[in-house]
């Protein structure tokens, strides 16, 4: 249902008719044994569900996290309790991916917020890097918070394929200080 304390589960399904059916079944079998309300279709395509957060935070700090397989479940119990409720969530569980639009009014209680969800999202060999921010921030939050293994790589890249700098400018984690 809409009030699920303050989370909604969205998810996707796609394939074969019965396997669909299948997956439902079971997700609804999952929510009654733990009390969850019924889960009903939104008639929304996966896409509009998660743009909808985009555009619900224009002018927030939206930052996207990658997790290896299997590692949501414990990012999630990692995660301080206050980081959590701070933010809007959006989990695309299929591709080990969350999005997360911070309610912080300023860079200094976005910078906090940035650290608290990044520490266990880099414990556990993910990441957590901005995609947006208010233009006012960016000298006061990193929107990467670590060095890639291919920054190398994604240098020499840079340096064959774009030797003015024109693409990304600042906006690599290997490149100059913003």
């Amino acid at each position: 249902g809409p009030d699920a304390g303050g989370y909604a589960l969205r998810w996707t399904v796609e394939g074969p008719s019965e396997d669909v059916a299948a997956e439902v079944d079971a997700l609804q079998a999952t929510l009654a044994a733990a009390g969850a309300p019924a889960a009903s279709d939104s008639g929304s395509p996966a896409t509009d569900l998660w743009l909808n957060l985009f555009a619900a935070h224009r002018d927030a700090l939206i930052v996207r996290i990658g997790l290896p397989p299997g590692r949501m479940p414990a990012y999630w119990a990692q995660l301080p309790a206050a980081a959590r409720g701070q933010a809007a969530w959006s989990w695309d569980v299929a591709h080990h991916l969350a999005y997360a639009a911070c309610t912080a009014q300023t860079p200094e209680a976005a910078a906090a917020w940035l650290d608290a969800v990044r520490r266990p999202a880099l414990a556990l060999d993910g990441y957590a890097a901005a995609m947006q921010m208010p233009p006012a921030w960016r000298a006061a939050l990193d929107p990467w918070g670590y060095a890639p293994s291919a920054g190398d790589l994604m240098a020499g890249l840079q340096t064959r394929w774009d030797p003015a700098r024109i693409l990304n400018l600042g906006d690599l984690p290997f490149a100059a200080p913003r």
